[in-house]
């Protein structure tokens, strides 16, 4: 799987392997044949607005429509969830968002979604991955797709998406809002914001193909805190490229910590609905967060990184909320991908029924001290080999005993080694993690 796949999809570099139009040809063609093999009838393709995401595209539907009997349906700029959404609602078997989320405009990628609106299982990735590397194809320019079935339906998916938000809002929002789009996907409906989010302000919605998450959206998020701080915002909702995560800032200024904000969660939908009491996050959430919901009787699943697997184990354990440190989250019983957005509407609903202000959430409960690094590599190397590091592991382990985790790992989808360490007592989380960094700089190359 080291070859195609990462934990959310392909991603990579544009114009290089697999980010390149070759690839994405060869791509379309596999997901031709698999939906020949599988009696597939539609697929829709969706994608954020990377300058790269026009001849991804081209391509991969050039391929795509090699099966003449597909009916392909051409969705335009969408975030994922929206385009998620709209794939379920006309039963479409693979919905393909062509999308890098919260990486820079050189990246780009291929998200794959299954009828269900989950993330395709590890199975098909395999096969898709299997039959990329195996198939012997000679391109020729000159070969024409002939392709009658395929629909635009853009407008149509955004308006259905639209739609889902207005139904998910109790009542109209008091708070002040303001909104960064990330020069991304979610620009799409800057327009439709003041009328959902009661005169919301919109920011960062002017994408030109290099502009998308540029020091800004939920990867960047002291833009936000400022306008906040500066023009006395009650909310700040910040979104990545593809929208399908989410960053919160409250009147203060201050980003609320995704663990914080889905406690919040929990507790608010356990009040409604008594099956909320379980809440899935990755191994990078807070020991914290555990402790804090025990007297709620809502139990914390921990599963590897990854909505995929989040999402499994919410299936697994029949949890009706979970996510990820990164602010993926999802709320399972609305969907079943990532959706900022929604999250952010079901936040301002709670809010709004218990009369409380956004820093509320903030001041939830404290998280204990922690570590984190992200080391750049030019090769990963196989962490259990090395010696030196898994001897530092070992070691830091036997120390902190019970009351701590250390967690490195590499990226699934950047060339990055991650290091994170938490525990309860500061000083000796900050001279494990160092420790442990310096091991990893010294034996990688550093790009």
């Amino acid at each position: 799987m080291s070859n195609l796949f990462g934990t959310g999809g392909i991603r990579g570099v544009e114009n290089n392997f697999p980010i390149d139009n070759l690839s994405s040809e060869v791509l379309g063609e596999v997901l031709a044949d698999l939906s020949k093999k599988n009696n597939w009838e539609k697929i829709c393709i969706a994608q954020d607005t990377r300058s790269s995401g026009i001849l991804l595209f081209e391509n991969f539907y050039k391929g795509l429509s090699t099966n003449e009997s597909l009916e392909i349906y051409k969705m335009g700029i969408l975030t994922t969830h929206s385009a998620v959404l709209y794939s379920k609602k006309i039963s479409a078997n693979i919905c393909v968002i062509i999308t890098a989320s919260h990486n820079n405009f050189s990246e780009n990628g291929f998200k794959f979604f299954n009828f269900e609106g989950r993330l395709v299982d590890k199975k098909l990735e395999e096969e898709i991955e299997k039959d990329f590397f195996d198939k012997k194809i000679e391109f020729n320019n000159s070969k024409k797709h002939f392709h009658l079935k395929n629909k635009e339906i853009n407008i149509e998916a955004r308006e259905h998406y639209l739609n889902f938000l207005r139904d998910n809002i109790e009542e109209k929002f008091s708070k002040k809002i303001v909104i960064d789009c990330a020069n991304g996907a979610a620009s799409v409906f800057k327009d439709n914001f003041q009328e959902i989010f009661n005169e919301a302000k919109v920011v960062n919605s002017s994408p030109n193909g290099r502009n998308i998450n540029l020091n800004c959206g939920s990867t960047h998020t002291e833009f936000l805190c400022e306008i906040v701080k500066k023009n006395k915002f009650d909310f700040g909702i910040s979104l990545d490229g593809d929208g399908d995560r989410l960053a919160l800032v409250d009147e203060n200024g201050e980003v609320i910590h995704s663990d914080k904000l889905m406690a919040f969660l929990a507790i608010e939908m356990n009040k409604k609905n008594k099956d909320c009491r379980k809440l899935v996050v990755t191994e990078y959430s807070s020991l914290a967060l555990d402790d804090f919901l025990k007297p709620y009787d809502i139990s914390v699943e921990r599963t590897e990184n990854g909505e995929r697997n989040v999402v499994d184990k919410m299936f697994e354990k029949n949890a009706l909320i979970g996510g990820e440190y990164s602010g993926h989250i999802i709320i399972k019983n609305f969907s079943t991908s990532g959706d900022g957005l929604f999250v952010a509407i079901k936040a301002l609903n709670f809010l709004e029924r218990e009369k409380k202000k956004t820093s509320y959430i903030t001041n939830l409960f404290d998280l204990y001290p922690s570590f984190s690094k992200n080391i750049s590599v030019q090769k990963k190397k196989t962490l259990a080999e090395m010696k030196k590091l898994q001897e530092a592991i070992l070691k830091a382990k036997t120390k902190m005993q019970e009351e701590g985790k250390i967690i490195v790992r590499h990226s699934g989808t950047e060339n990055v080694c991650r290091v994170f360490v938490e525990g309860k007592k500061e000083n000796q989380i900050k001279e494990i993690g160092k420790e442990i960094s310096d091991i990893i700089e010294s034996e990688s190359n550093i790009l």
